[in-house]
């Protein structure tokens, strides 16, 4: 390194340790390097390595034992971060996002604390480390994460949770030991939305969903409707599509108009609000279509559906970040109602 004051050798030390842990290179209870070797690696003093480490070690990052060294010790008590904001990240906007981001926006600003978006580039959701990441060098520790269809690996979650990041998913549920997740109950909804369209017509029944398996809601509303469906109830996967499907979208898939003529479905359950909208317009018909997700145009078609309950969920996320000390990881599935039109 260059000559610097103290302070600036400080902080890249700091920095260096950091970029070591996010990648793996330090793992949890791992002894550091020497002194020496450290202090010859970065062309520093091996006094400024002590004194790098002295303060890592104030902060909980390392601990000094008997015959080991410098040991890294992942924190192992959740303090919410000193920014006094909270980044909310997220693949896309759509009217399933903004309705729980106003929600939990109201929750936290009551409570004086800021919060922003983050979103992912387009195309880049396989990112998402390293924005986290980013955000963690930035000071913000606090994060609630819509991960849409974007892929985290369990590793990154472990290593931002030992230096001291606070996450908590929304949307999808119990994936991680090292971070809280928080969802609707989907195995109510299906149900609960199940039982409504049995009373509503007594012919075989049809869930419709994405084929995004990876996605744990889409997972678990399809294992729901498997594990109390009928015998002649049918399940149909529709291709994933990132944006709001339309109704000439469905029309335009020869396999599922293919498998709609075939099927004597009498009414339908919908993974989510825009299949059942984008359904409801593709019918010709008056069979009952019903979804989980209560949008304005569920309304306008008179869809019957099981609506999430953002309040609650917007302040259950808060919660978890801001008033929950262990860093233990928690699922928390709450049930919405149903909405009868």
């Amino acid at each position: 390194m260059a000559a610097k004051d103290s302070e600036t050798l400080y902080g890249e030390i700091r920095l260096d340790f950091f970029r070591k842990v996010f990648s793996g290179e330090i793992l949890p209870d791992q002894q550091l390097p020497p002194e020496r070797k450290q202090a010859e690696e970065l062309s520093v003093s091996r006094g400024t390595i002590r004194k790098a480490r002295q303060l890592l070690e104030a902060e909980g990052y390392i601990a000094n034992t008997q015959g080991s060294g410098a040991v890294y010790t992942p924190l192992k008590t959740r303090t919410p971060g000193s920014s006094g904001i909270t980044a909310v990240v997220c693949p896309v906007h759509n009217p399933f996002f903004m309705s729980f981001y106003r929600a939990f926006e109201r929750e936290a600003e009551a409570e004086g604390v800021l919060v922003m978006i983050k979103q992912l580039d387009s195309g880049n959701a396989s990112g998402l480390e390293k924005v986290l990441f980013s955000l963690f060098l930035k000071g913000i520790r606090d994060i609630v994460i819509w991960p849409y269809d974007a892929e985290l690996k369990d590793e990154y979650i472990r290593q931002l949770s030992g230096l001291g990041m606070n996450i908590v998913f929304f949307d999808r549920t119990g994936e991680s030991d090292y971070c809280d997740s928080v969802s609707v109950d989907n195995n109510h909804g299906i149900s609960s939305l199940y039982t409504v369209l049995k009373q509503m017509t007594s012919g075989p029944l049809a869930y419709v969903g994405w084929d995004k398996a990876g996605m744990s809601s889409t997972r678990e509303r399809e294992e729901s409707f498997l594990r109390i469906k009928g015998e002649r109830d049918e399940v149909y996967r529709l291709p994933w599509n990132q944006e709001n499907l339309a109704a000439d979208e469905l029309a335009a898939n020869s396999d599922f108009t293919r498998w709609l003529d075939g099927h004597s479905a009498s009414g339908f359950i919908c993974g989510n609000g825009a299949i059942g909208i984008a359904l409801k317009k593709y019918l010709k018909d008056d069979r009952p279509v019903l979804s989980i997700d209560n949008f304005d145009e569920s309304e306008e078609l008179g869809l019957t559906v099981y609506e999430q309950p953002f309040d609650l969920m917007g302040r259950t996320c808060f919660q978890l970040l801001y008033m929950k000390k262990e860093r233990t990881a928690e699922t928390r599935c709450i049930k919405g109602r149903v909405i009868k039109r």
